[in-house]
């Protein structure tokens, strides 16, 4: 028996037990242990089994808490790749679609992602958002094969590409009215995390792009150009103006950024 003949053996050999011991394991077991990881006030119920099982997302405790349905099944193709993985459905107002997320013992990792968000509930899952307010619909995907891979530990390390489609998007203290339509990619480099607005329509067009930093001193930079209609409050046109410098063909010419 060669070399590589007795590695898939023991790889066939691995994968069945794996598969055996968690079919009918009950998930319940594994609550307390996710919501220790889960930052707080975050937690999560789960029934059935680690196979094939049901939970519910939550962002808090209290009674008008965000709280996500969702359903899960394992994914023994993962194993292949020495990873346990499932197949995520959320199946809430706020957030629906599916997801394939797999683990190791140093990451998380996305794939086969296509979810559609409510933008006004992201204040919920990050309470500083709730100074903006933002509204409208954001499709949240990973293109063809690509992932995302999340590092273990208290700082943000990802790998990895990912596509957001914001609709309708507005943000409360810029008018009632949404600022546009925007489509960005996004490419993670460790604490790094690149992203290009690749369309952009409507009252407020962007052409540009940036980084944000994930890390001490975390930061977000935006260089590019900003068109915004003559409809948006005066305000809003007062704080563009004196944020950028008018360009020779009308837009603004932006060069910010901030700490977050």
């Amino acid at each position: 028996m060669t070399g590589l003949t007795r590695r898939r053996l023991w790889i066939l050999v691995t994968a069945a037990f794996v598969i055996g011991a968690i079919e009918f394991l009950p998930a319940y077991q594994f609550e307390a242990g996710i919501n220790r990881a889960l930052p707080t006030p975050w937690n999560m119920a789960l029934s059935g089994t680690v196979w094939d099982g049901f939970g519910v997302l939550r962002s808090g405790h209290a009674p008008d808490a965000l709280a996500v349905p969702l359903t899960w099944k394992f994914d023994p193709m993962a194993l292949a790749r020495l990873r346990i993985a499932w197949k995520v459905v959320p199946t809430s107002p706020s957030l629906s679609g599916s997801v394939r997320i797999g683990a190791d013992w140093q990451s998380v990792e996305v794939r086969d992602a296509a979810l559609t968000i409510d933008a006004a509930a992201l204040q919920q899952a990050i309470p500083v958002l709730a100074l903006f307010a933002p509204s409208g619909t954001l499709l949240f995907s990973t293109p063809g094969d690509a992932q995302l891979t999340i590092g273990y530990g208290s700082e943000l390390h990802v790998t990895g590409v990912a596509h957001v489609k914001a609709d309708n998007f507005g943000l409360r203290p810029y008018g009632a009215q949404p600022l546009g339509n925007y489509q960005l990619t996004f490419t993670a480099h460790d604490t790094a995390i690149d992203y290009l607005i690749a369309q952009s329509s409507g009252a407020l067009k962007l052409d540009g792009g940036g980084s944000i930093q994930t890390v001490a001193p975390r930061q977000i930079v935006y260089a590019g150009h900003v068109t915004a209609s003559a409809d948006l409050p005066e305000v809003v046109l007062a704080g563009l103006k004196e944020l950028g410098k008018p360009a020779a063909d009308g837009r603004l010419r932006v060069d910010w950024k901030a700490r977050w």
